[in-house]
């Protein structure tokens, strides 16, 4: 199958449905975020906490371009990820880009406590997370709808029928 990103917004279920994803294409899973961590033995907000911004996009580059070497591999990049022109050229080159997008409120839901979340830090109530979800969002959809594929994951449909449309999505058509 080759290459197949997982992109969206925090939450937006990359995680969650690239596994399910995987498994059902018998392909490794790639979750860019914990492939960091393992490489540089920090949790992403320890990177963020000591380094900033700069250095995570750093170490996320760097792990972008070791996994587009893999022959085939379902990978969940990082909301940010494509915000960076290196990564938006690599995965657009190695593979197919699929959005997983997801309505601001069912995102502001499931980030009732957005701890962990570097992107947003300093969140202290539902109105504050979702003003922020809404400024990266109209940062970062642009290059989203860039996708070959764009599935809306609006909570309404389970994780298996969701996977079940990508694979319809991903058969190439006769």
């Amino acid at each position: 199958m080759g290459l197949i990103f997982l992109t969206g917004m925090t939450a937006s279920g990359k995680t969650t449905l690239g596994e399910k994803l995987a498994a059902k294409l018998r392909s490794p899973f790639v979750d860019l975020d914990a492939r960091i961590a393992r490489a540089t033995g920090r949790k992403v907000i320890q990177i963020f906490a000591e380094g900033g911004e700069a250095a995570f996009r750093e170490q996320e580059a760097l792990a972008l371009r070791r996994v587009v070497r893999m022959p085939d591999a379902v990978i969940a990049l990082g909301a940010g990820a494509l915000e960076r022109q290196s990564n938006f050229e690599l995965v657009h080159a190695h593979g197919i880009l699929i959005y997983l997008r997801a309505p601001l409120d069912l995102l502001a839901q499931r980030l009732i406590d957005p701890s962990g979340r570097p992107m947003l830090a300093g969140v202290d109530n539902l109105e504050h997370l979702e003003h922020r979800l809404l400024d990266m969002l109209s940062q970062r959809e642009p290059r989203y709808m860039t996708a070959l594929i764009v599935v809306d994951t609006d909570g309404m449909t389970s994780a298996e029928d969701l996977v079940e449309k990508l694979c319809q999505a991903l058969k190439p058509s006769a």
